[in-house]
């Protein structure tokens, strides 16, 4: 890796992105410059939302504690990977269970690109989230709605219990 894109590197390895690697250092996003990003920095350059939310938890976490070691990274890396991944385990093998082909779009999360377990709204920019994936989201430092990118006041969220409703008729449906 060129000098201090070291833990650029890394993480990308890790999450088995090393192709991004040239844009991180063609757009002079190294090892120092990471821990400041929004979430819509990177999506602006291709990279996916749910690497993109994985990438910068890890760094805004290392740098909350005033160090981005390559470890603690990468530590971070797999434990905003694994928030993720336990919150949507059950859920996910449910929809492959269920071999749910056509999926309305408005009832998939724009982070995750899957349909919705715990459906929440972002009060501000009106847009409906998969919860653990737009907490993660915030929890990055990030301050844009993930589907506009335009800078939000306020993180509050609200169940919505319509977007609930409908995912579990659809799901009901499917089962028979």
């Amino acid at each position: 890796a060129p000098e201090g894109f070291e833990i650029v590197a890394r993480v990308l390895e890790h999450l088995n992105e090393p192709h991004l690697l040239p844009i991180f250092v063609a757009e002079e996003i190294n090892d120092n410059v990471l821990p400041c990003l929004d979430p819509s920095d990177l999506i602006g350059l291709g990279v996916s939302q749910m690497t993109c939310l994985t990438i910068l938890g890890a760094a805004h976490s290392a740098a909350k504690n005033k160090k981005l070691e390559t470890e603690d990274v990468l530590d971070n890396v797999a434990k905003h990977q694994s928030v993720l991944e336990e919150a949507l385990r059950e859920h996910r093998e449910e929809i492959k269970r269920l071999r749910i082909r056509e999926l309305p779009e408005d009832l998939m999360c724009p982070i995750t690109c899957e349909i919705m377990k715990d459906p929440v709204l972002c009060v501000e920019d009106g847009h409906t989230y998969e919860r653990v994936a737009v907490e993660q989201w915030f929890a990055t430092g990030a301050r844009t709605s993930p589907a506009t990118s335009q800078h939000l006041e306020s993180t509050a969220l609200a169940p919505n219990h319509v977007v609930r409703k409908l995912i579990a008729a659809l799901l009901e449906q499917h089962r028979g």
